[in-house]
This record gives structure tokens, C-alpha cells and sequence, in this order.
């Protein structure tokens, strides 16, 4: 396969791997912001029902129930306006269009060279498929992306430390 040609394919799986790994680090970190919120919402909001059912008298523990009811109501409020569940949601699909478009191109890879050469229009359409899910992707926090290359520079420099042995 020519370089330029081999450059290309490998930068395009490089993106695909880099932006499908932060997506779904993303959308794991917001399932679990969503069920730990929600869980706290549930268990706070349970509580506060519960104080108030008994029907105590007593007014710092009825100020108290209502205090837990208000920090709920405040979970769920946060919970609504993030709304984790949506953007995990969009994070996940997006991992699933690069996962999609990684394996064509590494079928497309394995393909004869002469074949290769002649297929500018499959090149063409799957360098334009790449940039328009860059494009309308979710936003990926930097510091994702930063450790992911941080992670990917640390396993490659044990990768050249045991060839060396």
C-alpha cells in the first residue's frame, strides 16, 4: 500500500479510536452521575415522606423532613436540567457511528492494493462521514481526551521498553 495512502488509513483509525474511547468514557460518567443523583433524589424524597407520614409533632423533626424534601426536589431539579440520560444517550450513539465506520475501514484496508486504487469515491465518502460525526458529536470534556493520550503514551513507552529487552 503506498504511504500516503497507509498515513491516511492510520490517521483515520487513530481519531476513531481517540474519539470513540472519550465518548464512551463520557457517557459512562454521565449513567453514573444520572443513576447516583437520581438514587440520592429517590432516597431523600422516600425519607422525607416517610418522617412527615408518622405525623410527628415534633418541629425540628418536621423542619428537618422538609429540609430533606427540599434537597430532593433540588437533586431531581439538577437531574432535569442536566438531563445526564439524553447526553449519555447521544454519546453512546456516536461511539456506535465511529465503532461502524472503524470496522469499513479496516475492511477497506485489507483490500488489494490495485483495488485501492480505484476506490476515490470510498475514500471520499468516508472521509466525509468522519468529519460530519466530528461535527455533530457531543462535547467530550478536554481532560478525557488528555488522559486518554496520556494512558496511549505511557502503554506505548512500555510497548518500546519490552521490545528493547
Amino acid at each position: 500500500m503506498p504511504t500516503n495512502l497507509q498515513d491516511l488509513i492510520n490517521d483515520w483509525l487513530a481519531r476513531i479510536e481517540l474519539n470513540q474511547k472519550a465518548h464512551w468514557i463520557s457517557l459512562e460518567r454521565l449513567d453514573r452521575m444520572h443513576f447516583s443523583i437520581g438514587l440520592a433524589a429517590i432516597i431523600l424524597s422516600t425519607l422525607a415522606g416517610a418522617t412527615l407520614l408518622i405525623g410527628t409533632g415534633d418541629v425540628y423533626i418536621r423542619s428537618f423532613a422538609g429540609l430533606i424534601a427540599l434537597v430532593a426536589a433540588v437533586l431531581v431539579g439538577i437531574q432535569t436540567f442536566f438531563n445526564h440520560a439524553r447526553r449519555s444517550g447521544m454519546h453512546r450513539a456516536t461511539s456506535t457511528q465511529l465503532s461502524h465506520l472503524r470496522r469499513e475501514i479496516e475492511g477497506i484496508e485489507k483490500l488489494p492494493l490495485k483495488y485501492l486504487k480505484t476506490q476515490d469515491e470510498v475514500l471520499l465518502n468516508i472521509a466525509d462521514r468522519l468529519q460530519r460525526i466530528e461535527e455533530s458529536v457531543p462535547q467530550v470534556d478536554r481532560e478525557i481526551i488528555r488522559e486518554i493520550r496520556s494512558r496511549s503514551q505511557s502503554s506505548d513507552l512500555l510497548l518500546k521498553k519490552m521490545k528493547k529487552k
